[in-house]
């Protein structure tokens, strides 16, 4: 191919569009375009207003169902006059209306006892362009009895689209109901909705009313409940440091003069600047750290609690308590002088305990003890005026003892009290002894037994009877020639042996205190004390006097029954009996049980003990006889031997005759309220109630009677009368 042909084929093959082609078919893509898009602009009318006419049912539904709740739970009433237009009293409103105003009063408390502040409410529903809204005016009532309203709250949204809103009370004094008509439009689409509503309340039959017909008589009702006062109880109490009080304060409200519990009230505290103690505001609860001392005030505020002076903030009531802390700080002991000049066997020092806000009554309860480390012995007598923040005070009385020439003593004593212990110490307490005092002689001695009152003395065979578990505090008393007065001897000059182990002995104050632990409980136990002192004119050592226990056995024993055990015991079927027990010649022993005999057998009788009582509860179909064994625990639960011990039989419904010898017959007597159930056994009583037949063990018949409201049998010739103090048969004397 020559280039000439190529260069003619390249020029073909560059041919375009022509415009008439162009235009052609740019008119034949507009009459498409065109007619697809009329279709869509069609589809999407239709789809526009299905849409409208559907949201604007939808808000019909929502709006009656918004009406509803807000008209057919008014508390008072509901109106279509305007509450804050004075009407023309000649006039009368109409039944219709474009507004509807709706009465309702709400409590905002519910504490029993608190205000219930009444919140009465006018809510407002009208229209507003396209919206139907509504809004809320407040009605109140003054401690004059004047009335007012606030001014209209902002309005909120009900519903959209709204072309017209008209109420209907025509029917409201025939049958509380309210007719409502809400007319919607969106574009070219309306829509309109009718109900009628009926309340549900009890409410006033005035549909024309203003808010004093509605609001009036009540809210003067609220103003005669309204609290006046707060009472606090107690208005003072205490706490220690670092402490709390858990709901401390009762408190009560004052309404129409009358005290009313239950009152909800907010709490404040008041303390010292620079101390940390709080109060829980809605408990009461308060809380002082170990750095607070002094006092502190509690407030309580009467939530929504409006008193005389009107509804506001100042009109709040409120009361207030004290909370006096208390610490304990330190102890402290004077110089010891004597009692006077002349006076040189008794000296006199003052304990004091320091800290604030101490009471009396409280922590005074446990006097000052004397340490180990003292070398002379003190009791304590408290001061009368021993109270309030100076600290709590006694008087110690300090007695010579028999070797006090030419030394010194020294006194350690201290106090415990909130769980902390201190002590203070006294050192060169020295006693001068006068010149006829060293040439005295001892005229006589004696055991003081602090503990029961009683002296023995050396002249005398001092035996007494003393109880197993029991303590005993021994003083030896010496008296000089001439002076008619008992000194006491310090327990550091004096000694007290005992010839058996069981017998503690320890110096405790001015003498020896004794713990009669004897460990042998069935036999007769007798225990010899001697003593000896230190003689202050020889040196020497001196016998005192001698002392004698005698201790009787253990025994447990029914209350009431003295001499012979009573061993069966008659208990009623389907009930509970009580028992009570005494424990012979042991201090603080309880009552246990014993496993043995039936003591396992619970189904049928069961058997519960508490200290030196117990309650036997009987099966209903129990027929036999059931015996347990009851022990005896010391006080410190130790048990006793099961030969210390009783055996009682209980008999359901079983009453022996008991003879003079407390022995028993073979007799099966029930109660006359059981009888009917011994069908079996038993003839039903007769006619008149009062005789039946029963038999015995034996099967004896013997006839029952009843005379003068007391139940008789005769059995082998002699008479019987049930007993109730026994609870069974004794011969009719």
């Amino acid at each position: 191919m020559t280039v000439k042909s190529v260069r003619a084929e390249r020029k073909l093959n560059n041919r375009g569009f022509t415009l008439v082609e162009l235009l052609v078919a740019m008119a034949i893509l507009a009459i498409v375009v065109g007619a697809a898009l009329g279709f869509l602009a069609h589809a999407m009318g239709a789809f526009n207003r299905s849409s409208r006419e559907s949201n604007l049912q939808n808000e019909a539904q929502l709006t009656m169902t918004r009406l509803q709740s807000m008209v057919v739970n008014a508390s008072h009433g509901v109106s279509v006059v305007d509450p804050r237009i004075n009407p023309d009293p000649d006039a009368v409103p109409a039944l219709a209306g474009n507004d509807l105003y709706v009465y309702n009063r709400e409590e905002t408390d519910a504490g029993v006892g608190s205000y219930k502040t009444g919140d009465y409410r006018i809510t407002h529903i009208f229209r507003s362009g396209t919206k139907l809204m509504y809004a809320s005016i407040q009605y109140s009532l003054d401690a004059s009895g004047s009335s007012s309203l606030s001014v209209e709250s902002t309005p909120m949204v009900l519903a959209d689209f709204v072309d017209n809103f008209t109420v209907d009370l025509s029917q409201f004094r025939q049958n509380h109901s309210v007719g409502v008509r809400v007319d919607f439009r969106n574009q070219d689409k309306t829509y309109t909705t009718e109900n009628m509503f009926y309340l549900r309340n009890r409410i006033s039959d005035n549909p024309i009313g203003g808010a004093d017909d509605y609001f009036k008589a009540d809210a003067a009702a609220d103003q005669s409940n309204i609290i006046t006062a707060l009472n606090i109880s107690p208005a003072d109490t205490y706490m220690w440091q670092g402490s709390s009080l858990a709901s401390p304060f009762t408190v009560t409200a004052i309404i129409n003069g009358v005290e009313h519990t239950g009152a909800r009230v907010v709490w404040n505290i008041t303390a010292p600047a620079g101390v940390n103690a709080t109060v829980n505001r809605s408990s009461g609860n308060v809380r002082a750290e170990s750095d607070v001392t002094g006092d502190l005030t509690v407030e309580a505020t009467a939530v929504n609690s409006i008193n005389s002076a009107g509804n506001n903030a100042s009109g709040y009531v409120s009361a207030t308590a004290t909370v006096h802390v208390k610490s304990f700080e330190n102890v402290s002991l004077t110089n010891p002088i004597p009692l006077s000049e002349d006076d040189h066997t008794i000296y006199e020092a003052i304990f004091t305990v320091i800290g604030g806000n101490l009471q009396k009554d409280v922590d005074m309860a446990d006097v000052p003890f004397v340490d180990v480390g003292s070398t002379v012995s003190a009791t304590f007598e408290p001061l009368k005026d021993s109270s309030g923040p100076s600290g709590l005070r006694w008087k110690v009385i300090i007695r010579r003892p028999a070797k006090y020439k030419d030394k010194d003593y020294s006194l350690v004593v201290g106090y415990k009290l909130n769980g902390k212990t201190k002590t203070t110490r006294l050192d060169g307490i020295r006693f001068t002894p006068t010149t006829q005092e060293e040439n005295m002689e001892v005229a006589t001695v004696r055991l003081w037994d602090e503990s029961a009152g009683v002296a023995y003395t050396m002249d005398s065979y001092n035996s007494v009877a003393a109880m197993r578990g029991d303590r005993k505090l021994l003083q030896l008393q010496v008296q000089y020639g001439g002076t008619g007065i008992w000194d006491i001897v310090d327990p550091h000059d004096w000694s007290l042996a005992v010839d058996n182990d069981n017998i503690s002995v320890t110096a405790r104050g001015q003498g020896y205190e004794l713990g009669l632990d004897v460990k042998d409980y069935v036999k007769n136990v007798t225990v010899s004390l001697s003593s000896s002192y230190t003689d202050v004119k020889t040196g020497g050592e001196a016998a005192g006097p001698g002392l004698q226990l005698a201790f009787s056995p253990v025994r447990i024993r029914l209350s009431g029954v003295t001499g012979t055990y009573q061993t069966k015991f008659p208990v009623t079927r389907g009930g509970t009996q009580a028992l009570s027990f005494v424990i012979d010649n042991l201090a603080g022993a309880q009552v246990c049980l014993l496993d043995t005999g039936d003591a396992s057998d619970r189904n049928a009788m069961n058997v519960a003990v508490n200290g030196r009582n117990a309650s036997i509860d009987v099966a209903r179909n129990l027929m036999t006889t059931k015996t347990f064994s009851f022990g005896v625990r010391t006080a410190s639960g130790e048990q006793l031997p099961d030969s210390v011990c009783v055996k009682l039989s209980f008999v359901p419904n079983e009453a022996n005759v008991f003879d003079a010898t407390g022995g028993s017959a073979n007799l099966f007597l029930p109660r006359a309220t059981d009888l009917t159930s011994y069908s079996g056994e038993i003839a039903s009583p007769g006619s008149d109630g009062e005789q039946a037949l029963l038999y015995t063990a034996d099967g004896r018949q013997v006839v029952y009677t009843m005379e003068a409201s007391k139940y008789y049998i005769t059995y082998n010739g002699v008479k019987y009368v049930y007993d109730t103090t026994w609870r069974g048969w004794i011969p009719v004397t």
